[in-house]
């Protein structure tokens, strides 16, 4: 495993919509990058393990606010939203008044951040001091642009 992120530009996917979610960064002190490499895991492991279990229930984004009409406006958003979903989507969807309605079904639909585990960019950084992970969400869904990053020589 590379644990220098040397030379990484990571790419937003091209197939993604206005008003759909972007990428995020997970940022791993030297301590965790270290870790992860004597354990064998590749970044891919790892990208694949963060995407699993990063995740809510529908039913829990609603209650916080965080599903608005437009989702159910976009032919591709309801289908990210229920992709997961063990019933898939509703034959009914929720008029642009109910979205933030928990509807039956809302608890089991799990909504990942991104479309997969390539939507999870790694990065390392900091010294040998602390162990602390950082996660830095996309702040601008419609707006977002490639990340790029460079190794900063000792």
């Amino acid at each position: 495993m590379d644990i220098s992120g040397n030379g990484v530009i990571a790419r937003v996917p091209t197939e993604l919509i206005e008003g759909a979610v972007k990428r995020s960064v997970n940022a791993d002190p030297m301590p965790h990058a270290a870790h992860l490499a004597r354990a064998g895991w590749s970044r891919r492991q790892t990208t694949e393990w963060l995407y699993a279990h990063a995740w809510r229930t529908l039913a829990d984004l609603k209650r916080g606010g965080k599903v608005e009409p437009a989702f159910y406006a976009s032919p591709a958003l309801v289908d990210w939203l229920y992709r997961d979903a063990p019933q898939g989507r509703p034959a009914a969807l929720p008029g642009a008044g109910d979205v933030a309605g928990v509807q039956d079904g809302d608890e089991t639909v799990r909504v990942h951040r991104g479309l997969g585990p390539e939507d999870i960019m790694l990065t390392v950084g900091g010294g040998d001091a602390g162990g602390h992970s950082a996660f830095f969400p996309s702040w601008s869904r419609g707006r977002s642009v490639p990340f790029v990053t460079k190794e900063i020589p000792e």
